[in-house]
C-alpha cells in the first residue's frame, strides 16, 4: 500500500494540493479501509516517505503547499457567486439539460490565473447547435474582459453520456463535477460511467450540489429555433469546427498525433483540451 500512496500523494503535488487523509481514501487505486490507510499514513511520516502538516499529507514544503491550498480555497470561495451566476446564464441557453462546475473550482481552489470551468451535456441531436450558440455568446463577453468566466470546453449528447477515455486523469475530472443544472442528467452521466469504480474503488462523487434554474427566456428560444435545429445543421457545424481546429493548431505547432486526444470531435462528444494536462501528469509520474 505504501506504493500506492506514494503515487497518488505525487499525483496530486504536480498541482502542489497536499491531501486530507480521507482524500487519499478517495483516490487511492487500491481498495482498503479508512482506519488501515491511517495506519499506513503514519508509517510513511514516521518512515519519512511522507511529510504532514496539520491534517495535511504531501511532499516536500507541505506546510507551505497547505497555505497556498488554504489561500486557493478563500479565493474560490470569493468567486464562487460569479461561478454561480455563469452557470445560471450557460443553464439558460437553447438546447443546454445540463451544466456541471468543472475545473480548479471543482476542486475546491482557483488559482490566481483560474477561468471559470464548465462541462454541459445538450439535447439529442443539438450539441454541435448549442456548443456554437454558446461560443458566439462567448465571444460577445471579450467586449467586457468576461471570457474567462465561460469556459465551456466539455460537452457531451445525453443521448450518449458513456466517456470513452478511461484514465485517472477522466475519473477524476468526472468525479468532482459539481452540479449546478439538469441533476437527473448529471446522475445519468455518473451512472454510466460506473468504469471509475475500477480505478478508483473507494471513490464517490461530489457531494456537493447547488440548484440553479434558468432565465425564462430559455424556454422561448428553444421554441423558435427547434424548427430549424435539423440534424444535418448539427453535422456541419461539427465538421465545420473540426475543420477550424485542425488548422488553427497545426498552424501553432500543435503535436497533431495527440489532436484527436485532446479534441475530441464526434456528433456527440466535444472536448477542447489543448494543455494536455492528462499526457503532462503521464509524463510526470512516468519519469519521476
Amino acid at each position: 500500500m505504501q506504493k500506492e500512496i506514494a503515487h497518488t500523494v505525487k499525483y496530486f503535488d504536480y498541482f502542489q494540493f497536499p491531501l486530507k487523509m480521507m482524500e487519499i481514501h478517495r483516490w487511492i487505486q487500491i481498495r482498503t479501509s479508512a482506519e488501515e490507510l491511517q495506519g499506513e499514513l503514519d508509517q510513511a511520516v514516521q518512515n519519512g516517505a511522507l511529510f504532514r502538516s496539520g491534517e495535511y499529507y504531501g511532499l516536500g514544503d507541505v506546510k507551505g503547499k497547505m497555505e497556498k491550498r488554504l489561500g486557493d480555497k478563500d479565493r474560490c470561495e470569493q468567486s464562487w457567486a460569479g461561478i454561480l451566476k455563469s452557470a445560471r446564464i450557460i443553464s439558460s441557453f437553447p438546447f443546454v439539460r445540463s451544466v456541471a462546475i468543472s475545473g480548479t473550482a471543482s476542486k475546491g481552489i482557483m488559482l490566481e490565473e483560474s477561468d471559470f470551468d464548465f462541462f454541459i451535456l445538450t439535447a439529442p441531436n443539438k450539441m454541435w447547435i448549442a456548443r456554437t450558440i454558446l461560443h458566439l455568446f462567448k465571444k460577445f463577453t471579450f467586449l467586457f474582459g468576461k471570457e474567462h468566466h465561460f469556459c465551456m470546453n466539455y460537452f457531451k449528447d445525453i443521448q450518449d453520456l458513456e466517456i470513452l477515455e478511461h484514465s485517472p486523469f477522466t475519473a477524476i475530472e468526472l468525479l468532482t463535477l459539481i452540479p449546478a443544472y439538469g441533476h437527473t442528467n448529471y446522475n445519468d452521466l455518473i451512472s454510466i460511467n460506473s468504469w471509475y469504480k475500477d480505478i478508483f474503488p473507494n471513490a464517490w462523487p461530489a457531494t456537493k450540489e447547488v440548484r440553479l434554474h434558468p432565465y425564462w427566456l430559455k424556454y422561448i428560444l428553444e421554441i423558435l429555433l427547434w424548427p430549424f435545429s435539423w440534424p444535418i445543421i448539427n453535422r456541419f457545424l461539427m465538421k465545420w469546427t473540426y475543420a477550424k481546429w485542425s488548422k488553427k493548431w497545426r498552424l501553432r505547432g500543435f503535436d497533431m498525433e495527440q489532436f484527436d486526444r485532446n479534441f475530441k470531435t464526434n456528433l456527440t462528444e466535444s472536448k477542447n483540451h489543448p494543455e494536455s494536462m492528462a499526457r503532462k501528469l503521464e509524463d510526470y509520474l512516468g519519469n519521476s
